[in-house]
């Protein structure tokens, strides 16, 4: 199925900044599963750009205005082509990375005591859903509870999160178990904000997963980027001289074409 999607993304500042350095990850790539076509991209003022790939294989695309500015906005838009029955193959390379607990991850006093309560499949999809229910039995969505820096280990002991903190309880738990999982971010079809699911390997394979939907991650679910936790595949990182505070909004829109 074929789904047209755009990112939009306005920084405001209070006062005038330069020397604005940036870091972008918000570029969907081609793979087994999804075909990225006809991407366009912009940036207002005019910046330098480079690009590079991170260790996990994201696309970065990273610059910098020096000029005095007030806004910066940022542009993407594209088609994507999603075949649900195929799946990313597993780079023995990267691997280790995501069996062991990270800084979002580790397996606290809360994530080991669900882990001893949650069963364990021989089947990764079964194990998935038994995953995600163990998480929904203690755990609600709720927005402002969290912020980017939470842990899975601090979402439970609050009790309520968004997408993200789903995502990393998730991953805890079946790390904890010896099962490899990373941590996605990305969109789905709709109007909104960023989404984020799990990846967990299934043999040669990753299995996409959304625990915050209980579902597996198929049409509509379009891949932006992967890493251990959500610190590794944030959508924009920067820093720039200049006082007054910033004001960052960012929107998703992805839609299905007939």
């Amino acid at each position: 199925m074929s789904f047209g999607f755009s990112y939009k993304q306005l920084s405001g500042f209070l006062q005038p900044v330069h020397d604005h350095s940036f870091a972008l990850r918000i570029f969907p790539e081609s793979n087994a599963r999804q075909s990225i076509t006809g991407l366009e991209f912009s940036i207002s003022p005019a910046a330098w750009t480079g690009e590079e790939r991170d260790c996990f294989g994201n696309r970065v695309v990273y610059g910098a205005i020096p000029a005095s500015h007030l806004a910066m906005e940022v542009r993407l838009s594209g088609l994507a082509a999603i075949d649900e029955d195929r799946y990313e193959s597993v780079e023995e390379r990267n691997l280790p990375l995501f069996l062991i607990p990270g800084r979002k991850t580790f397996a606290g006093d809360r994530v080991r005591a669900l882990a001893e309560r949650t069963r364990i499949f021989p089947s990764v999809p079964d194990t998935a859903r038994s995953v995600s229910d163990a998480i929904h039995g203690v755990f609600t969505y709720e927005k402002c509870v969290t912020n980017v820096a939470t842990t899975a280990e601090e979402a439970l002991f609050l009790g309520s999160g968004v997408c993200q903190d789903f995502a990393q309880i998730m991953l805890s738990l079946l790390r904890a178990s010896g099962i490899a999982a990373r941590y996605v971010c990305g969109m789905v079809e709709g109007d909104g904000e960023s989404h984020a699911w799990c990846e967990i390997m299934d043999g040669e394979h990753w299995l996409p997963f959304d625990p915050t939907r209980r579902k597996v991650a198929g049409d509509g679910y379009i891949k932006i980027s992967s890493g251990r936790d959500s610190q590794d595949t944030l959508l924009n990182r920067g820093t720039y001289k200049g006082a007054g505070g910033e004001r960052l909004e960012i929107s998703f829109l992805v839609t299905a074409n007939d």
